[in-house]
């Protein structure tokens, strides 16, 4: 997708806007944000096999692994991308009406929707797609790094160049501006789920101890960026001991699994330098300067922000609120009276 702007009036160009990403779904007003829920679906089935929303978002997440019976919990992107469509469909359908409720307005919304630089014309086809067959009156697409350059205030219509980092729940974004044009893009199908499944497998295979994905994930959360980090702490953690076959309880360092982290998260410093390699030296001499913006909920990973730094030479920003950088840029451009950061196409 090509990313020039253009300087077009629209009085209230846009309703609402929505972040729909791998682990999260915000839905954003002019006034601010709305919704923001675990992108998780809870199916129950019926006596004749049909099948119907039990339950959406944070509530549906707090079943994952110990569903009721009947009731099947889904997560319906992967990398990034729609891999459920009508379980997509449902949940946007859902969190945009309570949204809506919030504005007390029953008019079809115009919506504005982001997603990967990358995705191919199938993928993009079924985001708006999703989005009108979840309401919206009319959808528009606009790359997430620009979304998310915006949030964290990057003028991306700078003559220098400015990078942005979004680590994702399912896709890691790399993003070279200038001029208001997207120069380089770059992004690897790895983001926060695949460190979940990692700390997940590392339990498993090392302690013989059996955990689910929210615990990776209030397990990685535990280890996030601070200050005060001592790897000799321990961390308390329940799950199922898969000797005894009973719930039981684990003490794990937060050194060891940092360390067992450390392959996902050179995988993403790797990317980083493969992308300063390729992009023009002109701009990316400019890094030296400007440094790299870090947003996306696994930006907060311990270790990662220090990784990119010890291995590119260049300072790395990281965003006060990562995983809201794109909905904080959703904010910024549904309040614009005109969109002079227009992005080209906003189709």
């Amino acid at each position: 997708m090509s990313l020039k702007f253009h300087s077009i009036w629209k009085r209230k160009a846009f309703d609402l806007a929505v972040d729909l990403g791998t682990s999260n779904i915000i839905v954003a007003s002019s006034e601010g944000i709305q919704v923001n829920e675990p992108c998780v679906i809870a199916l129950q089935e019926d006596q004749g096999g049909h099948k119907k929303i039990f339950s959406i978002g944070r509530h549906a997440a707090s079943m994952e692994g110990k569903e009721p019976s009947g009731v099947t919990v889904l997560r319906p992107l992967s990398q990034g991308v729609i891999s459920e469509f009508s379980m997509t469909t449902n949940l946007l359908k859902a969190l945009i009406k309570r949204a809506y409720t919030k504005q007390k307005t029953w008019f079809r919304p115009s919506l504005l929707l982001t997603l990967p630089k990358d995705v191919t014309p199938v993928e993009e086809k079924a985001f708006r797609e999703a989005g009108f067959s979840a309401g919206a009156r009319e959808v528009k697409l606009l790359p997430e790094p620009v979304a998310a350059a915006i949030g964290v205030g990057i003028d991306i219509f700078n003559p220098n160049g400015e990078m942005i980092i979004d680590v994702g729940g399912g896709i890691t974004e790399i993003s070279l501006f200038c001029l208001g044009d997207i120069v380089f893009n770059q992004s690897i199908r790895t983001g926060g789920d695949d460190l979940n499944e990692t700390i997940k497998q590392f339990v498993r295979k090392k302690y013989n101890f059996e955990i689910g994905n929210s615990t990776a994930e209030k397990l990685k959360q535990a280890l996030s960026f601070s200050g005060n980090f001592n790897e000799l702490d321990s961390l308390r953690i329940k799950g199922i001991n898969r000797v005894s076959g009973f719930p039981s309880t684990l003490d794990i360092k937060k050194g060891e699994v940092i360390e067992v982290l450390k392959p996902r998260l050179e995988l993403i410093s790797q990317s980083v330098i493969q992308a300063l390699e390729n992009a023009p030296e002109e701009l990316s001499a400019d890094l030296v300067k400007s440094g790299i913006n870090l947003v996306g909920g696994g930006a907060l990973t311990h270790g990662l922000k220090a990784l990119i730094e010890k291995s590119t030479g260049l300072p790395v920003k990281l965003f006060n609120a990562p995983l809201l950088a794109v909905a904080k840029g959703e904010v910024s451009i549904l309040q614009s009276k005109f969109l002079s950061t227009e992005l080209r196409p906003l189709y």
